[in-house]
């Protein structure tokens, strides 16, 4: 057999998967890690004030839909805070704010 029917995984069928996480419906899933920009300041700030730390988000420091956010005296980039990061990404802030994965 050649083509879509020759592998299940291929069809349009709920729960369809289309290569790199994606759905049928085009939107992506969450296997090992999923967290969007809002939900890191969160955790940023929970980290933060556990460690009596200033932490600031500041919209207007970016552009489009990235903001800054300051942590202390570091700071790193949030893009759109609707949008899911990717882990690269995420590795990439957390060493921007000096924060061990572990801790977060």
């Amino acid at each position: 057999m050649a083509g879509p029917e020759a592998n299940p995984a291929h069809s349009e069928g709920e729960g369809a998967s289309f290569g790199r996480g994606r759905t049928a419906y085009g939107a992506l899933t969450c296997r090992h890690f999923c967290m969007n920009g809002r939900q890191f300041i969160v955790r940023a700030r929970r980290w933060a004030n556990a460690r009596d730390i200033e932490v600031r988000f500041v919209a207007s420091e970016g552009s489009g839909s990235h903001g800054t956010l300051y942590v202390g005296e570091r700071k790193t980039t949030v893009k759109d805070r609707k949008k899911e990061i990717g882990k690269g990404l995420f590795a990439k802030m957390l060493a921007d704010l000096r924060i061990e994965k572990k801790d977060f």
